[in-house]
């Protein structure tokens, strides 16, 4: 993109790659929208090293009268570009292998403003294993950075890596409607726990455009289990069960409760 400082990106990346892995697998937190759950020592034990890492490396400068470590969301800051670009994936969603885990029967309504802030920042993940094309949902996290399911990057049963060549990200997208075009993927991250025993199943991707600029992008938190008991917590993406009648259109559903249960 234009006016976009390649080095500047480059090391944002490296920055945003590193605090994300300190905060999921040190101190193994417990994702929602915008934070993460954690026990109370190891929050303890690594607030520190996370403030001076988010204030020397990624100039996020927090109160000193605050413990919190938060990465702030943005609103988006560009015009979305005119397309008329239509969806044509033809894939199958990503078998899940954490249905157990979410209780979607059935309190979820289709989102039926997907490309309107702050559901655009949700888009679907499109990837190719071996020959199969397949699809999960991921959000941005920053400019050209998007968290998604390790689960969509990786295959466990098989041991195969998605081709990095082929995955893309479609933020917003509604039916067949492409309202913020395909991004392509620079490099890509998977959980190290999720691909020896599949465990912490989170990754990362790293976006060729900062796509987040147009879309906006969520923040992320450190907070404690009980305090995430407290809030309530959205659940957002597109779920392969709701559309099988219907061949390569995509719907955004959303669900909204409260965490009765904290790994």
């Amino acid at each position: 993109m234009r006016g976009y400082d390649k080095k500047n990106k480059t090391r944002r990346n490296l920055f945003l790659f590193h605090l994300i892995i300190i905060l999921i697998i040190k101190i193994k937190l417990s994702f929602i929208l915008l934070g993460m759950g954690t026990s109370q020592s190891k929050t303890e034990q690594f607030k520190q090293p996370l403030r001076k890492i988010l204030e020397e490396k990624l100039s996020i400068y927090l109160p000193l009268d605050t413990q919190d470590i938060k990465t702030k969301c943005r609103k988006p800051t560009k015009l979305a570009p005119q397309t008329c670009q239509k969806v044509n994936l033809n894939a199958k969603p990503v078998e899940q292998t954490n249905q157990d885990q979410v209780d979607t029967s059935d309190g979820r309504v289709q989102v039926l403003t997907a490309s309107q802030w702050p559901y655009s920042v949700h888009g679907l993940v499109a990837v190719k294993f071996k020959e199969e094309i397949l699809y999960g949902t991921g959000r941005t996290i920053g400019p050209n950075i998007v968290l998604t399911a390790g689960q969509n990057l990786y295959r466990f049963k098989d041991k195969t890596y998605a081709n990095l060549k082929t995955i893309q990200f479609l933020p917003g997208v509604d039916g067949n409607e492409l309202p913020f075009g395909s991004i392509e993927v620079e490099e890509y991250f998977v959980s190290p726990n999720y691909i020896k025993e599949q465990k912490e199943d989170y990754g990362i991707l790293i976006l060729k455009e900062p796509i987040g600029e147009t879309t906006g992008y969520f923040g992320l938190a450190c907070l404690e289990p009980e305090e995430i008991k407290r809030k309530s917590i959205n659940i957002t993406g597109y779920p392969g069960g709701k559309i099988t009648s219907k061949p390569n259109i995509y719907e955004m559903w959303g669900m909204e409760g409260k965490a009765s249960h904290i790994d």
